[in-house]
């Protein structure tokens, strides 16, 4: 199991948000059921500032080449830009339209043989069966949650901050493998603008 229980969407965010700001750390701890004190750990923070401007910072510790700690800036205009926060580096930046219009050009799939894309499952996978969990409050702030349970018997735990646009808990379960995301030290006043600048 990789990290990415607790994906946030970014565009989802800044449109809940709808200009006010929001400061908070998150944490993601991937391990064995059997050992969960041999976690994976990532850390990192999201900022959002009254201009939309979002800048979410990652820290890991790779299981080669030794620590990760960057910082990713999402400008409203779609350009992001990435910083290397070790070395205080820019890493470049990419405008999201043009990579979503690359993506889409090489998505079409032309294969019309037998072995196609109409012809590749013979059986659909079933509908993950997802029950709804109510409502708790975390971290001050009132969560929906709801589990979702695949094939193969593995479950998705979610609890979404409607105020926020933010899983401030997100429980995965697989075979013998969890992952523990959550969202913590949540502020919500304007951050410093040198935030934006780079590292």
């Amino acid at each position: 199991m990789d990290f990415g229980a607790g994906h946030i969407d970014i565009s989802y965010v800044r449109e809940v948000l709808k200009g006010t700001p929001l400061q908070a750390s998150y944490e993601e701890r991937v391990y064995a059921t059997a050992e969960p004190e041999k976690a994976r750990v990532r850390r990192g923070r999201l900022v959002v500032d009254c201009a939309g401007r979002c800048r979410t910072e990652i820290q890991q510790d790779l299981d080669e080449g030794g620590p990760l700690h960057v910082a990713i800036i999402h400008e409203p205009t779609g350009r992001i830009t990435f910083h290397d926060l070790g070395s205080r580096t820019s890493l470049g930046s990419f405008d999201t339209q043009t990579i979503a219009e690359a993506a889409t050009a090489c998505a079409v799939d032309t294969d019309t043989s037998a072995a196609g894309p109409a012809n590749r499952c013979a059986t659909a996978p079933r509908a993950p069966e997802t029950r709804n969990l109510g409502s708790r409050a975390i971290e001050g702030f009132s969560c929906h949650g709801r589990l979702v349970i695949v094939e193969g018997g593995g479950t998705y735990e979610r609890w979404e901050s409607r105020e926020l646009g933010l899983p401030l808990l997100a429980i995965s379960r697989e075979h013998d493998q969890e992952a523990v995301f959550r969202v913590y030290d949540i502020d919500r006043t304007e951050p410093d603008p040198a935030l934006f600048q780079g590292g």
